[in-house]
């Protein structure tokens, strides 16, 4: 397969967050994949590196990295005449026997040697890959959390922007305890408000 072919859990976990990144995804069901629209000037900072751990002959975690151009491919929508993104991640099904077919989209960003005489697989990034060699990455391995702190982020940020609002705007003598301030000055000292 030209695509990396995902396990069904694994690929609605992904295609949720992606869909949070990108604006008219719409999937293409016969090929088990989505097409979303490209961000403006093709910018695909926003979108995470894909992260596919791997387990070594000693039980460790390895992190493999692929960056976002690895991974979305950008494709003609005919009918629209515009670019579409397309994540290259298919669908598989929950019969397939691995949770990940790697499939030429991560083939070309590693390369990858097979010894089938030790039951061994090595990687390496490819020179072709525009990350570099000893890049590294990690998964967040508490989405909900990461997606917690964001979303009290942002009520903090309309919170404060409220109360901004609520102080620049308020009627004279109802904020901030003006009324109290005016009448302490009046009967102190020589009559200077404080």
């Amino acid at each position: 397969s030209s695509l990396m072919v995902l396990a069904p859990d694994i690929y609605d976990h992904l295609l949720g967050e992606l869909r949070w990144r990108f604006t008219g995804c719409h999937e293409l069901q016969e090929q088990q994949i989505i097409s979303c629209d490209c961000p403006p000037a093709n910018d695909l900072s926003r979108v995470p590196s894909l992260v596919i751990n791997m387990i070594d002959e000693h039980d460790r975690q390895f992190p493999l990295c692929m960056s976002p151009d690895e991974y979305i491919l950008e494709s003609m929508d005919e009918a629209l005449g515009r670019p579409t993104c397309v994540p290259a991640l298919q669908r598989g099904s929950a019969s397939q026997p691995v949770p990940l077919i790697f499939g030429m989209t991560f083939l070309r960003s590693f390369y990858t040697n097979f010894d089938v005489e030790n039951h061994r697989i090595g990687f390496a990034r490819s020179s072709t890959s525009p990350m570099p060699a000893n890049a590294k990455c990690s998964v967040h391995t508490q989405p909900l959390l990461r997606r917690a702190v964001w979303s009290v982020s942002v009520a903090a940020a309309l919170l404060s922007s409220l109360f901004a609002c609520h102080v620049l705007f308020a009627p004279k003598g109802r904020c901030c305890g003006g009324d109290e301030r005016e009448r302490a000055g009046k009967g102190v000292g020589d009559g200077l408000p404080l």
